[in-house]
């Protein structure tokens, strides 16, 4: 199996489907059209995160479903596959909100950090949460409320000391608890 760190290579591959009467004439006669390909040269192994994206070079369309697929190639020639993913353009007026499924609490980044750093976080569909942050000493630094969906909290610590600090989510069914250090 191929391991993401050791890719050099990503080849992005996507198409789209429409589900209902085609507004747009996509010279076909045929719902499924267009297949594409792109490459993403990596930096391969390394131990700072990496950062790739991808834009599709063809507009969006209401109604269509696009689909993604991503393989990876490694230094040996091995390739894994990931995907497909899909991705639906609602019609206008009807807007869909991804709403995650499970309450989640990830690891900030950067961490170590200086002087800010990044909380990701989920809350699930019916509760809402509390984003709290405190010093090894258990003292309260900052806490703030957050409703369902995906968040990105961005903490600028540059007004406390050098330290461990623990980062708490605490959602009606669940705590979460973790570990960063900033670091002057």
């Amino acid at each position: 199996m191929n391991s993401i760190l050791d890719s050099m290579i990503f080849i992005i591959s996507s198409s789209i489907f429409c589900d209902g009467p085609a507004t747009v004439n996509l010279g076909t006669s045929e719902n499924y059209v267009i297949l594409t390909k792109a490459g993403i040269t990596t930096t391969g192994t390394t131990s700072q995160p990496s950062f790739y994206s991808f834009i599709d070079e063809y507009e969006v369309y209401e109604s269509f479903t696009y689909w993604y697929w991503i393989e990876s190639i490694s230094n040996s020639g091995e390739t894994e596959s990931f995907g497909p993913i899909s991705l639906t353009i609602p019609s206008e007026g009807n807007n869909i909100h991804e709403i995650p499924l499970v309450t989640e609490l990830h690891q900030n980044f950067p961490n170590p950090f200086n002087p800010s750093t990044l909380i990701s976080f989920n809350i699930k569909e019916n509760e809402k949460g509390i984003l709290s942050i405190y010093n090894i000493k258990g003292q309260l630094i900052v806490t703030d409320e957050f409703e369902t969906g995906r968040h990105y909290y961005t903490w600028d610590a540059r007004d406390q000391a050098s330290g461990v600090y623990l980062y708490k989510l605490k959602t009606n069914n669940d705590t979460k608890i973790m570990k960063m250090l900033l670091v002057k």
